[in-house]
């Protein structure tokens, strides 16, 4: 899920427990239902997870008691601390999952790329490197199609209208 070119979306109902947790950790965006739950469940079966996505997402101290006790995060306490971006009625799930895919895909195709593969990156670089890269992206995005687009559109006060590649 990591590596697509595209970004992920996880709409999360009912439990996303061990590797139903890593599939959600593996997405860009994670929405859930109000009755959705979430279980670092290793330790609950003798093993070990997500040592990595789950720190890096919410913070080294509510991922160690998670990753530590095996116990249940309820749907307000990963929205409170951002493992998913909003909690919804279950039967608005779907349609808010949807409406941020397509909010996404109204983007420029080349900097949505761009910006994920950059932010998956800078996660193990330094500041410099990481800045480094995104002003080289910004570099190369500046110059595209995409970006001419959007400055019309813009100036011409009208949604872009970006060509798929």
């Amino acid at each position: 899920m990591e590596q697509l070119r595209v970004p992920t979306i996880a709409a999360v109902t009912g439990g996303a427990i061990g590797g139903g947790l890593e599939l959600a950790l593996s997405c860009d965006i994670r929405i859930a239902a109000e009755d959705a739950f979430f279980v670092a469940a290793g330790v609950n079966v003798g093993l070990i997870m997500s040592t990595w996505r789950l720190p890096g997402l919410i913070g080294l101290g509510p991922a160690k008691a998670m990753l530590l006790t095996g116990e249940p995060c309820d749907a307000a306490t990963a929205l409170r601390t951002g493992l998913v971006r909003e909690v919804v009625p279950a039967d608005a799930l779907l349609p808010a999952a949807l409406a941020t895919a397509h909010r996404i895909a109204g983007r420029s195709p080349l900097a949505v790329e761009a910006t994920k593969a950059a932010v998956d990156r800078a996660v193990g670089q330094d500041r410099r490197t990481a800045r480094a890269e995104l002003v080289a992206r910004c570099a190369e995005l500046i110059r595209s199609r995409d970006h001419r687009e959007a400055v019309r559109a813009f100036l011409q006060r009208r949604a872009p209208r970006f060509h798929r590649a």
